[in-house]
């Protein structure tokens, strides 16, 4: 059985650019964190997306809720991104972009409802400390 990736080689792998040519059909969880984009909300999507692949069989996809231009406008992300994977650019796919097919279901970190317009979307998980919107 071979090695478990570690964090950087595993989200390296989870990026915009990957997610484009995923396998339409293969279904995928999206993780995403709340729409102030914040350092806590993009690391912890990511963390928990990384954690759960590692123990499931299901395939997780961390997403930001800003537009990637925006991240540069938050350097404590780029700070905090560059400990666990050698480089501040934050790569992962944004919520505003066109969203595959393939993502039907969602966990929602620091945050309880979804703000996503994916056209079919379930949510399965939630991991957030504010009250409950009930949405």
């Amino acid at each position: 059985m071979p090695a478990a990736p570690c964090f950087a080689q595993w989200i390296s792998q989870h990026t915009a650019a990957t997610l484009r040519n995923c396998v339409s059909g293969t279904p995928l969880v999206g993780v995403v964190g709340n729409q102030a984009a914040d350092a806590d909300s993009i690391v912890s999507a990511a963390a928990l997306a990384f954690i759960r692949a590692m123990k499931n069989d299901r395939s997780y996809q961390p997403f930001v809720q800003c537009d990637e231009e925006d991240l540069s406008l938050r350097p404590e992300v780029g700070l905090l991104w560059s400990r666990f994977t050698q480089s501040p650019k934050v790569a992962l796919p944004s919520t505003r972009s066109e969203l595959p097919s393939a993502i039907n279901s969602w966990v929602l970190v620091d945050h309880n409802e979804l703000t996503t317009d994916a056209p079919i979307a379930t949510v399965v998980g939630i991991v957030d400390h504010h009250v409950d919107s009930g949405k």
